[in-house]
């Protein structure tokens, strides 16, 4: 994933949660009497689960007993990072002391970081700025040591690597599920260069399957869309002398927006759309691919909101289906990964022939060929060179681009695939 992008996404989402300040400002019932349908739509959510208060949220978010807790680890590693870019080639060099502190850190299979989420918009989320710049560190470690021939260590810098990306897995809060699609990501691309250097032993390559089958597992995104919905409900449920302080105003946030339309609704109506729709999109996550992209695309639609005058609401969902999007797009990688791992170990086994087609790998080598998450068919599959191999997922577009990989520019109108190749 390029940087911007995942800035440009991240900005989309901080957008979609300030335009809730319009939504909200000037028409709460406060000391009203509280409306039925609201009280049992919010029951609902608890019944299924998931958290209404920002105390349940934190709470949500659950603390492991520190022996188990790997975030003290992680927060030293961040801290002996040395102040210098990823791109720079002194980088691995003068980051020996943290890169020992992410591998300890990865003994430890559980984490929650210190944040306070009773704060709502406002939580502070310091530790998801040096995630990425570790997933880079341990990306670079493995490479190294794969060019020096230990392709032991370089596995565990992966697997490290993949670790760091997942300690975030249940930190409800969208901003870090992309954080952690980027880090994981970043350990993709480090294993197909690695890849394209030397060859794993089966039993590494194993380990590394069995890992990038893990990360898809799990409900990230639910987790995610169910914590900005309860951050959402927080807004709501505010006075309105507190709702112009509830996260800072951003720039270009209201330009669209009628405020002076909202204020002559009703809060409750806007706030049963709202939940009515977030109910909608919270399931769209929990359907596989591609039924959920196709659920997300009909929940985002803004005719319904612009119909009752909820813009800013439809601006909104637009912003957390798009996380949807890229949900689906890391799914793609990691599946492709997978496949390209069990094609390393049909590699191993057959003298370095490689197969007609990917029916070949299954079960021996794989128990299944994941479907690729844009279309459900099979991932597709080329022999690159007579020793090398690609395997892709359509991507974003939906459109077979024959295997073109993302570009390594800054332009998005450019048609790709999400490729794993191997001309080793």
């Amino acid at each position: 994933m390029q940087t911007k992008s995942l800035l440009s996404h991240i900005k989309l989402a901080l957008l979609g949660v300030s335009v809730l300040v319009f939504l909200a400002s000037g028409c709460n019932n406060e000391g009203g009497k509280p409306d039925a349908q609201l009280s049992a739509k919010l029951d609902a959510i608890r019944q299924a689960g998931h958290p209404v208060t920002l105390a349940e949220l934190n709470a949500w978010y659950v603390e492991p007993p520190a022996s188990e807790n790997a975030a003290p680890l992680y927060a030293e590693a961040f801290a002996a990072l040395a102040p210098v870019e990823a791109t720079s080639p002194s980088f691995l060099a003068q980051n020996q002391k943290a890169l020992e502190l992410l591998h300890q850190a990865a003994s430890r299979n559980k984490c929650r970081y210190p944040v306070d989420l009773t704060k709502g918009y406002s939580s502070l989320l310091l530790h998801l700025r040096d995630i990425k710049k570790c997933a880079q560190l341990l990306s670079q470690a493995a490479n190294s040591h794969a060019a020096n021939g230990q392709m032991g260590p370089a596995a565990q810098s992966l697997l490290d690597g993949l670790h760091l990306a997942r300690s975030v897995e249940a930190e409800p809060v969208l901003v870090s599920q992309l954080v952690r699609i980027a880090s994981e990501t970043i350990i993709q691309t480090g294993l197909e260069s690695v890849l394209n250097r030397k060859a794993f032993t089966d039993e590494q390559l194993v380990r590394l399957q069995a890992a990038f089958r893990e990360a898809e597992s799990g409900g990230m995104m639910t987790r995610a869309l169910a914590a900005e919905r309860c951050n959402a409900i927080a807004v709501f449920q505010m006075p309105p002398s507190e709702q112009a302080t509830a996260f800072p105003q951003r720039e270009g946030a209201a330009k669209n927006i009628d405020t002076g339309a909202y204020r002559k609704s009703a809060i409750d109506a806007k706030f049963k759309f709202f939940l009515d729709r977030m109910a909608e999109g919270v399931k769209a996550t929990t359907l596989p691919f591609p039924k959920g992209l196709e659920a997300a695309s009909q929940w985002a639609d803004l005719n319904e909101a612009t119909t009752k005058g909820y813009q800013d609401s439809g601006v909104m969902l637009q912003s957390f289906a798009s996380s949807l999007e890229k949900a689906a797009e890391c799914a793609g990688r990691l599946r492709v990964t997978q496949a390209a791992l069990a094609m390393e170990r049909y590699r191993l086994a057959h003298k370095n022939a490689l197969p007609a087609s990917l029916d070949e790998l299954a079960p021996r080598f794989i128990d299944l060929i994941p479907d690729d998450p844009f279309d459900g068919q099979p991932l597709r599959y080329t022999k690159a060179s007579p020793k090398g191999f690609l395997i892709y997922s359509i991507g974003n577009d939906r459109k077979d681009d024959g295997g073109t990989p993302q570009p390594t520019s800054a332009r998005t109108d450019q048609p790709y695939d999400l490729t794993f190749a191997v001309r080793r």
